[in-house]
């Protein structure tokens, strides 16, 4: 039977103010599946865009309203609303497993400076005795050092102890810190080149060595670069890259060139999976109803 045009009317504005067009006894999603729902729109952007459906879902109302792009009323059975209702959690379940899935991406480590650089990359305006804003030393930041037997190489410059180059021992350290809260450390990496008046090793968090240049009594240590990567040994938080000199005659100073880095965000895998629950579950009631 045609429903007048002023009928149809009314259910389309109770549509759209989100109240049910048959009255109380109409079956409803339960509110853990709106508290999913809503969890998941949030964390996954775009997820209600999935094969028409619109960018929303009302909940304010006893009824779920799920737009398309023409705009639906209130389904007329509870049969047919609950069919749908089994549709969308279905397609949900698919496109949050799919975008779940690309959640995780690597992007390149935050606070990785190479030595004699400013917070933009670039080198470190004037002689020997300027500032380096991110290495330091055991007494405080490590500043610009250089003599014409180092290697030259921009945008990165040498750095010293001090502004004489005279370290107050044979061994000392110059480090960098840098952060990987809300990252996953287990998935970082660094590669880069370092060179060093005299001998030494880079290190990362005190533990893990690489670039080791044993020979001390050499030009080779500060006139070419020596590759270092790191693979394993990052940590949740602040982590620290090391240069660790032995000085066997004055001056002594040390250089790093950062050339890649790579950490993943991680998945908010705990959130899918109890999204994907929730919607199980509901669609077992649904079903049973």
């Amino acid at each position: 039977m045609k429903l007048r045009a002023d009928t149809q009317r009314g259910l389309r504005a109770r549509a759209e103010r989100g109240l049910s067009c048959r009255g109380p006894r109409r079956r409803t999603l339960s509110a853990s599946a709106e508290l999913c729902f809503r969890s998941l729109r949030s964390a996954v952007p775009g997820l209600m865009q999935i094969r028409g459906l619109a960018a929303r879902a009302d909940w304010r109302g006893p009824c779920i309203l799920v737009r398309s792009s023409v705009g639906w009323p209130c389904r007329r059975s509870s049969r047919t609303t609950r069919a749908s209702s089994m549709k969308i959690i279905a397609r949900l379940v698919v496109a949050t497993a799919l975008l779940g899935g690309s959640q995780a991406m690597a992007v390149p480590i935050v606070g990785l400076y190479s030595t004699g650089v400013d917070n933009a990359g670039a080198a470190l305006v004037g002689g020997n005795g300027v500032v380096d804003p991110h290495w330091n030393s055991a007494q405080g930041p490590a500043v610009t050092f250089y003599i014409g037997a180092y290697l030259f190489t921009t945008p990165s410059r040498w750095i010293a102890y001090n502004a004489t180059g005279v370290p107050p021992s044979s061994t000392y350290t110059i480090s960098l810190s840098f952060d990987l809260t809300g990252f996953d450390p287990t998935s970082a990496s660094i590669t880069g080149n370092w060179a060093v008046d005299n001998c030494g090793h880079m290190s990362l968090n005190g533990t893990t060595i690489s670039g080791v240049i044993s020979n001390c009594n050499t030009l080779a240590s500060f006139s070419g670069f020596t590759a270092f990567s790191f693979t394993s040994g990052f940590v949740a938080g602040i982590n620290t890259l090391t240069m660790n000199i032995t000085n066997v005659g004055n001056p002594s100073a040390g250089h790093v060139q950062f050339l890649t880095s790579s950490v993943q965000v991680p998945e908010p895998a705990t959130l899918l999976l109890l999204g994907l629950g929730l919607m199980g579950v509901t669609a077992v009631r649904l079903r049973r109803a």
